[in-house]
């Protein structure tokens, strides 16, 4: 039976193998936008193997730094380490990282004492360390969790080398990301810190990374708007932009997502890699183990606040972590404290307001300071910040 025809079937194409649609495409459109198809999957195909490979090489590869047998060794020291954690179901793990400096080894026994001990924390802490004397005393403490990892026997190379010595900044790092992959939310304590009361109950636990500022209010701390003036360019002569003090890697909570695990890895590479770079010339000034140790923080604290800060530009990739600033009253710095803090009429009473934790960031070769804020804020010591 013929169909009948009707005006609106004028201009479509009969309904059959190509279609009955007047869009429908004819068969050389149709074979085009099919092999189109075709290319581009084989193309993401090819692509995703090229991306497999290089994966497979970079995990093949032995690089100038960060693969040699002392990072072999400082991998197993912290897998270790993790085995010996005397509180599996904690919250979080804090991880504390300790030189060879005599300060930072002083001011490690006092956090031991005063903060960890006092507070309970022994089954939470992993240390990890390149000195000897801050295991004995983290293993005499109590805490089991510690990976002793020796920088070359402390002796210098007798010539300069591309593969850089593991500095305990660079074992913070390696240490931080080897204990996210494992599912830990990770505490990167800095020993230059006083410990008034157990920091895991005032995390909000909603970003990547929670970290202490080096500000001391609310403008310093958390940004303000900073306006730049061009009168050059008339109506449109302002430009708005933000600026706010720097973050304090010494105390930062990082949870384990791809993200931060991506930052942990990428401060990680900076630091070994800078510390490659400088190696010849630290030889030839022949710079104390003091003076290294505080070039690598200095250069710390820079790879990390531009893996927080700097977008993805160029060949960079940011690593993408949501951050959150810690309460600067809460999570102090010592220029607060000892600047600002102590002389506030209000809040340097103790029973008014007392930090969570105090960092010497300000002060990081200044160990009795540390005694001077356990001795006010838990001793009742009242003129201990005057000092």
């Amino acid at each position: 039976m013929e169909r009948q025809g009707h005006p609106g079937d004028q201009g479509r194409l009969p309904a059959g193998r190509h279609g009955g649609g007047r869009h429908a495409a004819p068969p050389r459109a149709r074979r085009h936008r099919r092999g189109l198809r075709q290319t581009l999957r084989r193309r993401h195909r090819r692509e995703a193997r090229r991306a497999l490979r290089a994966r497979q090489q970079r995990g093949r590869r032995a690089p100038d730094v960060g693969d040699g047998d002392e990072f072999a060794a400082a991998v197993a020291a912290v897998c270790a380490a993790l085995g010996n954690l005397g509180d599996p179901n904690a919250p979080d793990l804090i991880l504390v990282t300790v030189g060879d400096d005599a300060n930072e080894e002083a001011a490690f026994e006092a956090l031991l004492r005063d903060g960890v001990t006092r507070l309970g924390l022994k089954g939470r802490v992993l240390v990890a360390t390149t000195s000897s004397r801050a295991s004995s005393a983290a293993l005499a403490a109590g805490v089991k969790s510690v990976a002793l990892v020796a920088s070359n026997d402390g002796a210098r190379p007798s010539r300069p080398s591309k593969s850089a010595r593991l500095s305990s900044t660079a074992l913070k790092w390696l240490a931080a990301r080897i204990v996210l992959s494992r599912g830990w939310p990770t505490l990167l304590l800095d020993p230059r810190t006083a410990l008034i009361r157990d920091p895991s109950r005032y995390f909000s636990r909603d970003s990547d990374v929670e970290v202490a500022s080096d500000g001391w209010d609310d403008v310093t701390a958390y940004g303000y708007d900073n306006v730049v003036d061009d009168p050059e360019m008339d109506w449109s002569r302002f430009c708005h932009g933000g600026r706010v003090l720097t973050s304090d890697p010494g105390f930062a909570l990082l949870m384990p997502t791809e993200e931060s695990a991506k930052l942990a890895g990428l401060v990680f590479g900076r630091v070994v890699a800078e510390a490659a770079r400088v190696s010849p010339e630290r030889l030839r000034s022949d710079l104390s183990d003091a003076a290294e140790g505080a070039a690598d923080a200095d250069f710390e604290h820079l790879a990390f606040n531009e893996a927080l800060f700097l977008p993805s530009h160029g060949a960079y990739v940011s690593p993408g972590v949501t951050r959150r600033t810690l309460n600067y009253m809460c999570f102090a710095n010592s220029k607060h404290v000892f600047r600002f803090l102590r002389k506030d009429r209000r809040f340097k009473d103790r029973a008014e307001h007392a930090p969570v934790a105090v960092r010497l960031s300000y002060h990081p070769n200044e160990p009795n300071r540390l005694d001077d804020v356990y001795a006010y804020y838990l001793k009742g010591k009242s003129g201990a910040l005057s000092g």
